[in-house]
């Protein structure tokens, strides 16, 4: 949530890259929503709000329920 898109990819590229079979990896990540201001879940606004003012907006949120797809893409499976 804190880093660009691409870097996003760039990370997921090379863990796709250079991981052994069966490895996993574990990440946190907000929804698209957030960044655009428009997530209505309790607290979502504030904390965009919070990570703005201490210097780490987030700049790269998911789209609602599109993980799985979204993973898939980059040559990952969701557990």
């Amino acid at each position: 949530m804190y880093i660009t898109p691409e870097s996003v990819n760039q990370v997921l590229s090379f863990v796709t890259k250079n991981s052994g079979h069966g490895s996993s990896i574990v990440f946190d990540y907000i929804f698209e929503s957030m960044i655009e201001g428009k997530c209505n879940y309790y607290g979502a606004r504030e904390s965009a709000k919070y990570a703005a003012r201490a210097g780490e907006p987030y700049v790269f949120g998911i789209e609602e329920g599109k993980i799985k797809e979204f993973l898939e893409n980059r040559g990952l499976n969701l557990l």
